[in-house]
């Protein structure tokens, strides 16, 4: 694991350095989801928050759904029920919008 959060950096770094938002985008998901397998949901949220806030920027729809979608799984994972639905609920509307499926669906427990 530590290998490949050092690895995810070094990808983020030269992403910046290019001034390549998606491929930097790409990267802090990775990275979030590489703190999630870790169990730092910190770090995790961190990751996502820049994710988001990179695809809302610069138009990067597919990825902000996927990303609501993590968002709401992690909320979900630290007891943040209603948040977590929120989130959820938002990549949902927004793969709809896209025409696109979500296959890494959270369990439901958010809304049970």
């Amino acid at each position: 694991p530590q290998d490949a959060v050092s690895k995810t950096r070094n990808a983020l770094a030269l992403a910046r350095k290019r001034g390549e938002p998606g491929h930097e985008a790409y990267g802090l998901r990775i990275l979030g989801d590489i703190s999630m397998s870790l169990g730092d949901t910190k770090g995790a949220m961190v990751a996502y928050q820049g994710t988001k806030a990179l695809t809302d920027t610069h138009g990067l729809r597919p990825l902000a759904a996927l990303t609501e979608l993590r968002i709401g799984r992690l909320l979900d994972w630290t007891g943040r029920k209603v948040d977590a639905q929120q989130h959820i609920d938002s990549a949902e509307r927004l793969a709809a919008d896209l025409g696109m499926t979500l296959w890494e669906m959270p369990t439901r427990s958010a809304k049970g």
